[in-house]
């Protein structure tokens, strides 16, 4: 078991393709890394047939479900490249299921994954862990950055839902810095609050489109399942969180390399800079609303909710360039 990243009866471990028995369809716990590493989830059983020369040829294939480990397995200290949040109200099953990839989320947003620690409420993947020893190996430079690939297959039973490939430029100063971490938490949080404020602002929109009387004495509410569905087809969060991804990745770099004294001025560039691609974002999610009075109401409306929402997450800098403007 040198090597591996727990322990188990090294006698009994062994790959697939030396198992006396052939995968079935049932629970077991796997015997040990070798084992996990070969894991045969899934069977494919071929049907031969011969063609018209008799040689043997497979026309069809079954595929069929393998092995799995019991509902009670917990992949938290073998499954070497994921990451894992706990699960708090987790009555049966895994207290620490892997983390997940989105469909509706790009990476970089649950990236502290990578490095908070479990105290904080997320281990991130052993491969992390063995990078921190080449840092105390001094194998890595702290201004050093490494290139992650983000690689998830999500399924819903034997459904697929969709497949994902990222790259996460990690910097090695995250690794070792635990202010660093911190300040990257800041500039995360920063980043969904500008968010949720541009959601809100889309629904503002949605909201007076589908009503011009919304959210006036006696007007009519829209359905909030029907006015969420006409906020969703602007495409205004989607397009702030693709813009955002770009330049969290350049901040983060910025912020790996700043000094001590550069860290609050890195923190306000960031914030100043997210605020600015959800307006742009804003912009071009309701650019195709007719000029119809309608439309204008609902632009004009949503536009001054944006603005009061954004009011208070604007950087110290800028609120006071505004006050004494």
């Amino acid at each position: 078991a040198s090597g591996s990243p727990f322990q188990f009866n090294a006698e009994a471990d062994r790959p697939a393709w030396e198992r006396e028995q052939p995968p079935r369809s049932a629970d077991r716990f796997p015997d040990g890394y070798l084992d996990l590493l070969t894991w045969q989830s899934r069977r494919v059983f071929l049907r031969p047939d011969r063609d018209g020369d008799g040689q043997v040829v497979v026309r069809a294939v079954v595929l069929m479900k393998g092995e799995q480990p019991p509902a009670s397995y917990s992949w938290r200290g073998r499954e070497t490249m994921v990451a894992f949040r706990p699960y708090a109200n987790a009555k049966e099953g895994d207290p620490w299921p892997p983390l997940k990839l989105d469909e509706e989320r790009l990476f970089f947003r649950d990236s502290l994954a990578l490095v908070q620690s479990a105290s904080g409420g997320l281990d991130p993947p052993a491969m992390i862990h063995w990078l921190k020893t080449l840092m105390d190996e001094e194998s890595l430079t702290p201004s050093g950055v490494i290139p992650l690939d983000v690689v998830g297959f999500t399924v819903d039973r034997a459904k697929p839902l969709f497949w994902r490939h990222e790259r996460f430029p990690l910097p090695v100063a995250l690794l070792v810095e635990a202010c660093l971490v911190d300040e990257m938490r800041l500039m995360l949080d920063a980043g969904e609050s500008i968010g949720k404020a541009l959601g809100q602002a889309a629904f503002t929109a949605a909201e007076l489109l589908l009503s011009s009387s919304a959210g006036e004495a006696g007007g009519r509410t829209p359905d909030r399942g029907e006015t969420r569905i006409v906020a969703q087809s602007f495409a205004i969060e989607s397009g702030y969180w693709s813009r955002l991804e770009t330049a969290f990745y350049h901040h983060l770099q910025a912020l790996a390399s700043a000094s001590p004294e550069r860290i609050e001025a890195v923190l306000e560039a960031w914030t100043s800079e997210a605020i600015q691609l959800a307006r742009c974002s804003f912009e071009d999610g309701l650019r195709n609303l007719d000029h119809s009075g309608r439309s204008l109401k609902a632009l004009t409306r949503a536009r001054r909710r944006l603005d009061f929402l954004l009011q208070p997450l604007q950087p110290r800098s800028s609120r006071e360039l505004e006050v004494r403007s």
